[in-house]
């Protein structure tokens, strides 16, 4: 699980962050050699004005060493 908040600009717009929710899966092939990660998040998008925009975003990646 990975938790994460970011305030981008935090001196002008104190109240505009980035937040993300993530539930992250590794899978070792070969040793070290190749990896697949796949990972579901939900971010969130606080701006300014109050409005608050949100996405869920699924990834898989393959690392591979070679």
């Amino acid at each position: 699980m990975r938790r994460a908040t970011v305030y981008p600009n935090w001196a002008l717009r104190q109240h505009e962050r980035v937040s993300e929710v993530a539930f992250v899966v590794n899978w070792f092939l070969e040793g070290h050699a190749n990896k697949l990660t796949f990972d579901v998040g939900r971010f969130d998008l606080a701006q300014v004005d109050g409005i608050e925009r949100s996405e869920i975003q699924i990834r898989t990646q393959w690392d591979v060493t070679f």
